[in-house]
């Protein structure tokens, strides 16, 4: 889940999400990077570990517009 997002002009900079302890070293190989461990509250009330992670995407403009 995107948890938040930074925009600068019309071009996203940052994202952050909410990781499962399983899924993290996924996110790792594609340049996510670690932040915080947390939890996350299920809508059943099961609480999990999850693992706050966030994608800086600055410096990977191209200058092409879609």
């Amino acid at each position: 889940m995107v948890s938040g997002a930074k925009r600068s002009d019309r071009w996203l900079d940052e994202l952050a999400l909410s990781a499962s302890r399983n899924a993290v070293p996924f996110y790792e190989a594609l340049g996510w990077e670690r932040v915080r461990e947390a939890t996350h509250e299920a809508s059943d009330g099961v609480v999990l570990p999850v693992m706050v992670m966030r994608r800086s995407f600055e410096g990977a403009r191209t200058g092409r517009r879609r």
